[in-house]
């Protein structure tokens, strides 16, 4: 052991002696201290160490944030873009109802087109066609009535005619079938010869007489009696006439009856025809009259016009007309309303956009496309703004850990100064 010794001894000391060794062993007091001081100036070399082993990772996570910074675009103002798009929000959702209802309105309108040509109102424009001034269903109803009695008295007139031309033809037929028979003498027969004959006699009285007479009334009353060259020879012949006459009506006074009552059958006809031919032209006249007036009535609507029947259908379906242009007209007004307010949202919101993407070409966007765009930005600058913050954040947060590292290097510099001088007591 004592060899042992010496030879510790002389590996710390080679001049140190075993007595001088005793002399300086430390107490017990003196080496709690010293492993006190060793595990301090463990404690703070750590510190040291891990400070300035610290201190550049932190830079170096410093550049890369700022690095990260710099590569972010700077903010842009979005406030206005947000209040747009809130702005357009609500027609943004009424985009597509709004689009399905114009083309509701342009079908609509080529229906209310093709109902009107049926009614003749190609010419009249939608606003005309709401202000015509259509008569009353009342009036209507008067004038078919009116136009219904006279038509039925015009076809009872024309049948009554057909009824009595046929009568007059027969009875005609039948005084014609007579005459071929033998021409049967009536009473207008006798009376017409018996006239002669007193004209024949009252000029042979005044001859008898010593009365003149002109040449001319003997010629006249000789023209009367063919194949007679003198007054007596005629007047002879005038009775013989009337004679014969009178025999045969005495003879065929049947037929004579016959053809009398045919006769005043044929001239009743005739008188029936005239006076339906009258009532026929009043009538008419009557027609004509209610016609003007049914055409005066409809004027004002300029269109041609058909009978009451068939325009009370037509002012049916004239009010169904209407109707539709009046629906349309409110739709079409509330749709232009919309569209106004949905491109001046659009005009505004492609404007900002325009402002934010220069060369992104917006114009051709709908409303609801924009609001997505707009959304699409400011979620994209929301989240660079985010990110940024966080770096900024980061970037404080390291640079605070900088100044923490610096200076628990410094304490740990000054603790090892102390230590040092506590050491060398």
């Amino acid at each position: 052991l004592l060899a042992e010794a010496r030879e510790i001894l002389k590996n710390i000391d080679n001049n140190l002696t075993i007595e001088e060794a005793e002399k300086r062993r430390i107490k017990k007091t003196e080496a709690l201290k010293i492993r006190q001081l060793g595990a301090e100036y463990e404690r703070i070399i750590t510190r040291m160490e891990d400070a300035r082993k610290r201190l550049p990772e932190i830079t170096r996570e410093i550049d890369e944030i700022e690095q990260e910074l710099n590569a972010i675009p700077a903010p842009r103002s979005l406030e206005a873009l947000k209040k747009a798009m809130i702005d357009a929000d609500d027609y943004g959702s009424q985009e597509k109802h709004n689009r399905s209802e114009q083309a509701e309105i342009i079908s609509t309108l080529k229906t209310i087109e093709l109902e009107q040509n049926q009614l003749g109102l190609m010419e009249k424009s939608l606003e005309e066609i709401e202000s015509l001034p259509l008569p009353l269903a009342e009036t209507i109803r008067i004038f078919e009535e009116h136009f219904d009695v006279n038509d039925r008295i015009l076809l009872n007139i024309k049948e009554e005619s057909k009824k009595i031309q046929g009568a007059l033809l027969e009875v005609e037929r039948q005084i014609e079938a007579n005459r071929l028979e033998q021409e049967v003498p009536t009473e207008n027969d006798l009376l017409k010869v018996r006239k002669l004959r007193d004209t024949g006699w009252g000029l042979i009285a005044k001859i008898l007489n010593n009365e003149s007479i002109s040449k001319e009334t003997v010629r006249h009353y000789l023209g009367n009696i063919p194949g007679s060259t003198t007054l007596a020879n005629a007047f002879s012949t005038n009775l013989e006439q009337a004679d014969i006459i009178s025999d045969r009506l005495r003879r065929e006074a049947g037929r004579v009856a016959e053809k009398a009552l045919l006769l005043a059958k044929q001239t009743t006809h005739k008188d029936q025809l005239q006076q339906l031919k009258k009532d026929l032209e009043n009538t008419e006249s009557e027609k004509q009259l209610l016609t003007n007036e049914w055409t005066h009535l409809w004027q004002p609507l300029g269109i041609n016009h058909r009978s009451p029947r068939e325009m009370t259908q037509w002012t049916n379906d004239f009010k169904l007309l209407v109707q539709k242009v009046k629906d349309l007209r409110v739709r079409r007004t509330k749709s232009n309303q919309l569209q106004k307010h949905i491109d001046a949202h659009r005009i505004n919101l492609i404007q900002h956009l325009d402002r934010l993407e220069a060369k992104a070409n917006h114009h051709i966007d709908s409303l609801t496309t924009l609001i997505k765009k707009s959304q699409s930005i400011i979620v994209s600058e929301e989240e660079l703004l985010r990110k940024r913050e966080q770096l900024l954040r980061d970037k404080k947060k390291l640079e605070n850990e900088i100044k923490a590292a610096k200076f628990r290097l410094e304490s740990s510099e000054k603790d090892l100064d102390n230590w040092q001088k506590d050491w060398e007591k």
